[in-house]
């Protein structure tokens, strides 16, 4: 206070962030680091902000430790970013053993950080005696300091899919599905994605991919039998906002997909494809569980077999096995009750009851809602150390 000119003067300090220092990187690139924090030299310092920019570090998965503080230097106010690096180059094997394909392993080797850009390269290999997959690619979730993606990858897939009868039985309330017989179908090719992340949520994806698919006989198979090269263009919106995997409490999940195939891009067939995938879940008293699911899918006439869709299995309609049944237009609902077991079975585990409608047709001019199946199970749920272990009726 000046007592001659009566004047009151307050100085304030608004917390001016006059540098950022980054500590502990001896592998990573500074900018990609400082890409996922949102201040800058100069900014007024907000604890929202700081918040924002640990989840964003967090997210690269490439930091095992990560500190922020703030130090202040002769007036000036330093940010410094402390990390701890993870290995970057990953080995990582998995198990998994069904009724539907027998034992199965994966085995994926990459280097999560290469040369200290976050960007990922990697090889995977999954499968068994009927199903083998085998696919390396090159990705970054983020290119530069834009929210752009892209990934590149080469592929081969192959899978011994059963062909189901309805076996002739006299009882009209009664019916039965049984082998008939198998085919293999074998895809392999190369693609491109490009496209930008949907805040921390999602994906908005663009994709070119050239492929070869094939359909052979395996064991008496009659149907057709073909290889073909196919040449198309996808685009792909991917939203994920649940809480958690693979027992969701919250959230809601959507897949949504247009693809288009032309002789004009260098492919023997031309088709469009349309796919969508609905799930939203929430949770009551924390034990009660409660998850709706809606998926629609229609494609051309030219669609063909080794790009159809499938209805069957436990995950997605109860009472058929996996590719029972395949065809170019499928609608699916379902709707799920799980609950949370006050008692451990060794570890957490849920009950489940699901009830599934919907059906699957070969064309457009054999939709029939009068031809709706109706499934529904339960299914015992164990979340162990590696992963979960499911037994369904």
């Amino acid at each position: 206070f000046d007592n001659i000119s009566k004047e009151l003067v307050i100085k304030v300090s608004e917390g001016i962030v006059k540098n950022i220092v980054v500590e502990g990187n001896t592998n990573t690139n500074e900018d990609v680091i400082l890409r996922e924090f949102p201040i800058v030299s100069g900014d007024i310092f907000q604890y929202s902000q700081i918040e924002k920019g640990i989840i964003g570090i967090r997210s690269t998965n490439i930091f095992d430790e990560l500190e922020v503080t703030i130090d202040k230097i002769n007036t000036q106010n330093i940010i410094k970013i402390k990390v701890i690096e993870k290995e970057p180059a990953i080995l990582r094997f998995g198990l998994r053993v069904d009724n539907e394909n027998q034992a199965q392993i994966s085995l994926d080797l990459r280097d999560e950080n290469l040369y200290g850009t976050g960007t990922e390269l990697g090889g995977t290999f999954l499968g068994g005696v009927r199903n083998r997959s085998f696919i390396i690619e090159y990705k970054s979730n983020r290119i530069f300091n834009t929210y752009f993606t892209y990934k590149l990858k080469g592929y081969y897939d192959l899978t011994d899919i059963n062909y189901y009868v309805d076996e002739v039985i006299k009882n009209e309330k009664k019916f039965k599905r049984i082998k008939d017989s198998e085919y293999r179908q074998i895809i392999k090719g190369v693609s491109l994605g490009l496209g930008s992340q949907v805040g921390r949520l999602g994906n908005f994806i663009m994709e070119a991919r050239y492929e070869s698919n094939e359909i052979k006989n395996k064991n008496d198979y009659l149907g057709s039998i073909f290889k073909i090269d196919i040449a198309a263009l996808k685009i792909d919106l991917t939203i994920d906002t649940q809480d958690r995997f693979p027992y969701p409490r919250n959230g809601f999940y959507i897949k949504t997909f247009y693809e288009t195939a032309q002789q004009n891009f260098g492919g023997d067939v031309g088709y469009t494809k349309f796919f969508s995938d609905y799930l939203t879940t929430f949770t009551i008293l924390k034990r009660h569980t409660i998850t709706s699911r809606f998926e629609l899918g229609f494609a051309d006439e030219t669609l063909p077999l080794s790009q159809q869709f499938s209805l069957g299995g436990q995950n997605s309609f109860f009472g058929y096995r996996d590719y029972e049944f395949r065809g170019r237009q499928i609608m699916l609902a379902s709707l799920e009750y799980r609950y949370f077991l006050p008692i451990k079975l060794f570890f957490d585990a849920y009950i489940k009851f699901r009830y599934d409608l919907g059906s699957i047709w070969a064309s457009k001019q054999q939709i029939r809602f009068k031809d709706l199946k109706h499934g529904l199970g339960t299914t015992l749920s164990m979340d162990t150390p590696i992963g979960p272990a499911d037994f369904s009726v």
